[in-house]
């Protein structure tokens, strides 16, 4: 029987823009802290603070 994969983790996340993969990454199995600093570095406009609440 094939495994599921957790919903605790992303095993590859693309960042697209007009279409294009513009920031890839695919480093198994990634946590909460490595898919927030990826989207951090490449949608910085993607992301809220809390001091902007």
């Amino acid at each position: 029987m094939p495994t599921i994969p957790s919903t605790e983790s992303v095993p590859t996340l693309v960042r697209f823009a007009d279409g294009e993969a513009i920031a890839t990454t695919a480093d198994g199995s990634q946590g909460t802290e490595a898919v927030v600093a990826f989207i951090e570095r490449n949608a910085p406009s993607c992301v809220e603070t809390v001091a902007e609440q």
